[in-house]
């Protein structure tokens, strides 16, 4: 077995970094690194052929621009991996619905799931539906999902106490 001690990071590909950055934000993230500081706003080499591009399989001459986002304060805090590709240029879209192979979904904790689910909208996020109450596992949740804007499924869950 390997020696997996906990999720580091989820990488989140999108179209237009700077209008996902504020649905991250609102989320609590914030930016630890900027991948392209110093590049002189082109998109950088560390994120296409000179480093990560061979290692993620991408052709020669991949180039982006991507912010790693971290929750809260702790340094084992979960992060966010947001990259726009603009060489090859990210294509496609998010799946038209849940039941497709691969990650479908990411699920945050709230404390507050109804105000999450207020402040998302306030902030022009469709929410899949209202909050709805489920009891699965031995305990009772609120729960909701929205879409990011590239149409990301981001889910968020309350856990309520008996």
């Amino acid at each position: 077995m390997l020696d997996t001690s906990q999720v580091f990071h989820i990488n989140i590909n999108c179209t237009d970094l700077e209008r996902s950055l504020p649905f991250y934000r609102l989320l609590g993230f914030r930016d630890v690194i900027d991948f392209n500081a110093g590049s002189d706003g082109d998109a950088s080499d560390v994120l296409g052929d000179l480093v990560l591009g061979p290692a993620l399989g991408l052709p020669s001459g991949s180039k982006a621009r991507a912010r790693m986002l971290m929750l809260g304060d702790n340094p084992r805090s979960a992060r966010i991996d947001l990259i726009e590709w603009i060489e090859p240029k990210a294509t496609g879209q998010a799946y038209p619905h849940l039941a497709h192979v691969g990650i479908a979904r990411i699920c945050f904790r709230v404390g507050d799931v109804a105000s999450a689910w207020q402040q998302l909208t306030d902030a022009g996020a469709e929410p899949l539906t209202e909050p709805v109450l489920i009891d699965m596992g031995g305990s009772r949740q609120k729960f909701f999902c929205a879409k990011d804007p590239d149409g990301v499924v981001v889910e968020f869950m309350e856990f309520l106490k008996d």
